[in-house]
This record gives C-alpha cells, structure tokens and sequence, in this order.
C-alpha cells in the first residue's frame, strides 16, 4: 500500500481540507494517509502527528518534520509550504519518495471570490478590444 504524508506546516492537523477532502479521498482509493502538522491539536487520531511548531525555530521545525518522516517512511509528501518542502527534500536525500507541492490556498476559490468573476470579465473585455 502505497503511504502518502501530509506535511503541514501552516495548517492544524484536522484542516477541513486535508482532513476531510483530499485525506479522505486518498484513503478511499486505497492509500495509507498519515498527517504531520506544526500546529498541536487536543484530540489525535491514529495517523496524526502534531507538535508546537510556535516553539521551534524554522530549521528546528525541519528537524522535528524530518524525524517524524523518518517514523513514517512516506512515498509520497505533499507540502503545504516552502519550510515543509526544506524537510521533505531533506529526507528525500536519504529516501527515495515523491514530493508535492499543494499551493491551492493562495489560489482564490471561484464560488468564494467575487473578485475571481471581475477579473474574468476585465480580461473577457480587455481581449476584445485588443483584438
């Protein structure tokens, strides 16, 4: 079975989408999902490893990120930020596995953004008359 770590940084562990979405739908498609998240949670679950990243400088969060990835030995780590890329490239030196970088947040969400549907259009007319 194929082990995939999510590496989060800048998210809590129970995040509505990694938690729920893209965790739940890896597992249903047959992957074993695990979550290491620098912000600590009161309640864990089985496959969730969070530690007070507020405590540790930025290179001590690689270390404590690196450590938990060496426990869990993923194929496959999806970062959430350029600091869990420094990590999961780090184990990579001694573990063969695949890295992903998930930037969905800085992306604005076509049914939350109005300002999605203005610039649509602005580029819609903008085209226009250049054409």
């Amino acid at each position: 079975m194929t082990k995939v770590t999510f590496l989060a940084m800048v998210h809590p562990p129970y995040d509505e989408r990694i938690w729920f979405h893209q965790r739940l739908a890896l597992t249903e498609t047959g992957y074993h999902v695990s979550v290491i998240s620098a912000m600590p949670v009161n309640v864990v679950e089985e496959d969730v490893y969070a530690f007070e990243g507020g405590s540790y400088s930025p290179i001590g969060k690689i270390k404590k990120a690196v450590e938990l990835l060496h426990q869990l030995h993923p194929d496959i780590i999806i970062c959430d930020t350029p600091l869990a890329i420094f990590a999961a490239k780090y184990y990579q030196q001694k573990v063969k596995c695949r890295i992903v970088y998930d930037v969905t947040e800085w992306y604005p969400s076509k049914k939350k953004s109005c300002w999605f549907v203005w610039i649509k259009t602005h580029n819609k007319d903008s085209h226009t008359q250049n054409s």
